[in-house]
Parts: structure tokens; C-alpha cells; sequence
């Protein structure tokens, strides 16, 4: 995931959140896969995944 264009998106306020803004960013592209498999992920996962974004 490039997180300069998570963190483009989180400041555009266009997401209110670390997950609102994997799942929306692009159509397609480079970021399709990184959002599928985002999405595809267990809950407790997709969690933790949060938790880490949030530390960084």
C-alpha cells in the first residue's frame, strides 16, 4: 500500500478514517490490490492492520 496516497486521501477529508480511506482511494490501478485484499480480511485482521496504521 503507498501510504503517501492513504494519508492524501485522509487529508482531502474525504475519509473520516485509516479504513474509509483504503476502501475508497482510486478505481482501479496500483491500488486495487492492496484494497481488495484490505477487504478481504478477517475483521480482528483488518483491526490490527488499523491499530498499526494508527501507530505510525
Amino acid at each position: 500500500m503507498r501510504w503517501c496516497r492513504l494519508c492524501c486521501s485522509l487529508g482531502a477529508h474525504r475519509a473520516r478514517r485509516a479504513d474509509e480511506a483504503v476502501l475508497w482511494h482510486g478505481h482501479g490501478g496500483e491500488v486495487e490490490p492492496s484494497r481488495e485484499a484490505f477487504r478481504a480480511l478477517l475483521a480482528a485482521d483488518r483491526a490490527s492492520v488499523l491499530v498499526f496504521v494508527g501507530s505510525l
